[in-house]
């Protein structure tokens, strides 16, 4: 391979260096000329330069280019450690259609081996290519044109002396699901469960009810659903105030930070569930009987028994993990959500 006897190649060059850093870097050693070749991308209406980590030198002479190469390879630079050697010549059009040949001729190669490797596996009777083997002819065919890997084998009118009848193509028809009848009576799914939660299909779907999550019943809590996506902690208040609730919690939706930058105010809407707390049982019972199917804002909300989730573990300090959990959840409910007695 040729090389250009007096410009030098210097690999691995940070990404910040200046043509100028380069030039001090190499003082003293005869150069001529520094080039950082970069590119300009355009982003909108800005135009960005990036180089691109590599630089060429050149010398006044051979002997000051070899002496570059030494001394300067695999040295530190800004940080980097670059490499050094002589420059080569870009491809003329010749060789880059003459690799490009070669590189093509390497591939049909790799092919060609891959699919013989293929059709000797399955002579064999090794199963675990068998199900490549038509990889392996489509690669024949790649490779050798229309002749292929079927030349060797003689059609059915040669065989017979007739001609063929065109053969039909398979069409695949969609697998249908079969789910058992005791399976769909036992396990509902998602759209029933999600129809079954308001009062409406309730109504309609009396057997249809969803399965309840696992859990422990609470006590004196209620867990409402199908609530209008504007309302707040007061609305709630004011309509069940008469029960004298503990503490109310609207659970809010998560606003992207896109949408909390200045100059953009985005409306935050709830989950559409809500937490309701009383003071005991007999208050709870009341109100699951009072407002189940009560519309607020137009929509008919559910109220059911909410479900304490976690299992009761006892701590060291004699508390249990669930009274923990609604003590903490009154404090953050004391501390975040509106009381019941705003």
């Amino acid at each position: 391979m040729s090389v250009i006897e007096d410009r030098i190649y210097i690999g691995n060059v940070d990404y910040n260096a200046t043509e100028e850093e380069l030039r001090e870097f190499f003082a003293n050693t005869g150069v001529t000329s520094v080039e950082i070749p970069s590119k300009t991308l355009i982003r909108g209406k800005k135009e960005i330069t990036r180089r691109l980590g590599f630089a060429f030198v050149s010398f006044e002479s051979k002997e000051a280019a070899d002496k570059a190469v030494e001394e300067f390879n695999d040295k530190q630079f800004k940080s980097r450690k670059i490499f050094v050697k002589k420059a080569v010549p870009p491809p003329t059009e010749e060789e880059k259609l003459k690799k490009s040949e070669e590189y093509k001729a390497k591939k049909a190669a790799r092919q060609k081996e891959k699919a013989a490797k293929q059709a000797a596996a399955v002579a064999n009777g090794d199963s675990s290519v068998e199900t490549t083997a038509a990889a392996g002819e489509t690669a024949d065919l790649a490779v050798n044109g229309d002749q292929g890997a079927h030349d060797d084998k003689p059609s059915d009118a040669a065989a017979t002396g007739k001609p063929s009848a065109p053969k039909k193509k398979k069409t695949r028809k969609p697998k249908k699901k079969v789910v058992a009848e005791s399976d769909a009576a036992s396990e509902p799914n998602s759209s029933d469960s999600a129809a079954a939660t308001t009062p409406e299909t309730a109504a309609t779907t009396p057997g249809s009810a969803p399965k309840a999550p696992e859990g422990t019943p609470s006590p004196d809590t209620v867990f409402i659903t199908n609530l209008h996506y504007q309302v707040r902690q007061r609305a709630l208040i004011s309509h069940f105030k008469e029960l004298k609730p503990k503490w109310v919690h609207v659970p809010l939706r998560r606003v992207p930070y896109r949408n909390r930058k200045e100059g953009n105010k985005a409306p935050i809407y709830n989950k559409g569930i809500a937490f309701i707390k009383f003071p005991n049982h007999e208050v709870q019972q009341e109100a699951i009987s009072k407002f189940n199917g009560h519309e607020i804002e137009g929509r008919a909300i559910v109220v059911e028994v909410a479900i304490d989730t976690k299992e009761k573990s006892e701590g060291a300090n004699g508390t249990t993990e669930e009274e923990s959990e609604v003590k903490g959840t009154e404090n953050n409910a004391a501390a975040s959500e509106v009381p019941a007695s705003a």
